[in-house]
């Protein structure tokens, strides 16, 4: 085990924020023994900024300079999703730990290369799906198997958040597909296909429509997706981008199988509704017991890290900084990120020829 982990951190934007709170937390709270090296970012002004407010030891617009210092030892890629996969290549023929934000790229090929480069490169990788650590999915992922279900049905999964270029997400790129590639689906549903197959199980078939109301090239702003699973289930998804600026983003799910029906509405924690066979009353699992599961489920005992874990990106990050400290592979790795890829892509090509693609793997 290294002693210390110098961290670098690319990208002064909303999402490099929150990453520096958590690693912040993750210093002060939870005692892993990292050090923030460097921020980079192209505004000078901003990277200085960060530097200041987080305690980065000094600033760059320099992203490669930031990768090739000896007092880095992993790198998060926090800049717009076109600049991803340059950045990953740099950081893998550098042997940094690397932790990418998703997307990961513009397409699964893309997303395929820089996993087979940290894998070559034998560095601790981890993507930003950050809602595989969140206590709401990991405990309707362990009421999906109960063996008590009966034969599945289907699932109604809407996915809503204020366009991301306002409000409490001020980023004009992501209206730009340029650097965004596409829109809603790629930037902020690829958490909800790969959550679909995470709970579910494989996705064999997808068919999709995209809309563009917002005007901007590329970039849909709504889009609603049939999936059919592997198990007989069947679902839809829809994703939606608004102007109601002071709704927070926002994820609700309705599962039904045979004999029992639950129901969320939460991003990451929260309670889950169930409805079971002859009983006529719903009954409510809250929040509280929710976060238990989660604990019991990942074999989190630390007061500490259980306190903490609950927050939004805490725990993703404690799990990549002890997996680079340890040499090991703790949070969701590239792999996981080229299917979640895979999966968008099927929805695009469906999306332009209005035809049912094939997802399945061999």
């Amino acid at each position: 085990m290294k002693s210390e982990l110098g961290v670098g951190l690319i990208g002064a934007g909303l999402i490099g924020t929150m990453h520096s709170f958590a690693l912040r937390t993750v210093i002060e709270h939870l005692n892993l023994p990292i050090r923030l090296v460097a921020v980079a970012d192209e505004e000078r002004d901003r990277a200085d900024r960060f530097r200041d407010q987080f305690g980065y030891a000094r600033s760059t617009r320099d992203a490669e300079e930031l990768i090739t210092d000896p007092a880095v030892d992993a790198v998060y890629v926090c800049a717009w999703t076109s600049a991803h996969q340059r950045l990953v290549l740099a950081a893998a023929a550098a042997k940094k730990h690397v932790f990418c934000e998703k997307p990961l790229a513009f397409t699964a090929e893309e997303a395929a290369s820089m996993q087979e480069a940290v894998v070559r490169a034998g560095v601790t990788h981890q993507v930003g799906l950050v809602l595989r650590q969140g206590p709401i999915w990991n405990a309707l992922r362990e009421e999906a198997q109960r063996p008590d279900l009966g034969f599945p049905i289907t699932f109604v999964f809407r996915d809503d958040q204020c366009f991301p270029i306002k409000g409490a997400h001020p980023s004009t790129w992501r209206r730009d597909c340029t650097r965004a590639g596409h829109g809603t689906l790629i930037e902020h549903s690829i958490h909800d296909l790969d959550l679909v197959e995470w709970i579910f199980g494989p996705v064999d078939a997808v068919r999709a429509s995209t809309y563009c109301h917002y005007g901007f090239h590329q970039i849909e702003d709504m889009a609603r997706v049939e999936l059919n699973l592997r198990s007989g289930m069947s679902g839809i998804l829809l994703s939606v981008w608004h102007d109601v600026l002071n709704r927070h983003s926002n994820r609700r799910l309705e599962v039904f199988h045979e004999r029992v029906f639950h129901a969320l509405e939460t991003e990451f924690t929260g309670p889950l509704t169930v409805m079971e066979g002859e009983d006529p009353a719903e009954r409510v699992i809250p929040e509280d017991e929710i976060n238990r599961r989660f604990w019991r489920l990942r074999g989190i005992e630390d007061p500490a890290l259980r306190k903490f874990s609950t927050l939004f990106g805490v725990y993703g990050d404690y799990l990549f900084c002890r997996g680079a400290l340890e040499g090991k592979q703790l949070g969701p790795g590239f792999e996981v990120a080229v299917r979640a890829h895979e999966l968008v892509d099927a929805c695009y090509q469906s999306a332009e020829t209005g035809e049912w693609v094939r997802t399945a793997r061999k």
